[in-house]
């Protein structure tokens, strides 16, 4: 089937047209990848409440084997299945690797920088509008890899360590959103059945993945005792 290619017309910005590859790629960055503003830190960092795990052979191919070889794959062009192949035969090689990675609190430059393709939204009519489009990142498989298992162990300290607040569903072990509508169900019957009136704020972040401001958050986990390594 190929390759199609759809251009990008001229785009709009607020200090004026851009035209050439360059021009509407910076207009991207800064539309959808704004520079963090200066935020106070707050928090302490505390001793790590527990000491983190080295990545197993078992958790490394858990991460590993549902991965569709049919993904779009990054820069290098590198995709699942060779690297299936590979974890075949050298697979304690690449646990060392990914141990080593984790044991310094390294993500190797070449893993983590990305491809970004710009889908323009099908309910967008003016194709002039930076917003009309939706960004698309298409990392490195292995970097997704290694990314995969330290949220894990990220959400395995979060959960263990009590550090969630108590009605947060989101991130939670046997919790999502069916617990979450239930639980506002039961608050908004109990609120009606003893004749009160009850308020729903639902606030939407936009680009809030894309935003989050990592040196709060590094100071953030550091605060709660999060093992450095994973961080």
């Amino acid at each position: 089937m190929g390759i199609r290619k759809t251009p990008i017309p001229s785009l709009n910005s607020s200090s004026g047209l851009a035209t050439t590859p360059e021009e509407k790629a910076k207009l991207f960055t800064e539309t959808f990848f704004p520079e963090p503003g200066l935020i106070p830190l707050q928090g302490e960092p505390q001793p790590p409440s527990r000491d983190s795990p080295p990545i197993t052979t078992e958790e490394f191919m858990r991460a590993l084997r549902p991965t569709s070889n049919k993904l779009a794959m990054g820069i290098s062009g590198i995709g699942y299945l060779p690297i299936k192949w590979a974890a075949d035969q050298f697979v304690e090689e690449l646990i060392t690797l990914f141990n080593e990675c984790k044991v310094l609190g390294y993500h190797p430059r070449a893993w983590h920088m990305a491809k970004v393709v710009m889908l323009h939204k099908p309910n967008k009519k003016d194709p002039s509008t930076p917003r009309s489009y939706r960004p698309i990142t298409l990392e490195e498989m292995l970097g997704k890899c290694l990314e995969k298992i330290i949220a894990n162990h990220l959400q395995f300290f979060s959960n263990e360590g009590g550090t969630l607040p108590h009605n947060q569903f989101g991130a939670r072990w046997k919790s999502g959103v069916n617990d979450a509508a239930f639980s506002l169900t039961v608050e908004v019957e109990a609120t009606w059945n003893a004749d009160l009136y009850i308020l729903v704020l639902a606030v939407d972040i936009q680009g809030f993945f894309d935003q989050v401001h990592h040196q709060v958050f590094h100071t953030e986990l550091q605060s709660i005792g999060c093992p450095e390594d994973i961080i």
